[in-house]
């Protein structure tokens, strides 16, 4: 999946999730895209960091 299949996806289970309307597999597909996202913002977090700490020098 690229990043606006993977985007689109997302707000598609999130919708359906606020519906009441996820299959098993859906809602499984959902954690893994939340997990994901956790991922990313933790690794652009300590990219930041980095970023920061070589621009103040």
């Amino acid at each position: 999946m690229n990043i606006k299949e993977v985007d689109q996806t997302f707000k598609q289970l999130i919708e359906a999730q606020k519906k009441g309307q996820l299959t098993g597999k859906q809602f499984i597909q959902l954690k893994e895209l939340q997990t994901l996202l956790k991922v990313l913002e933790e690794n652009n977090k300590e990219y930041r960091k980095t970023v920061d700490e070589i621009m103040s020098r």
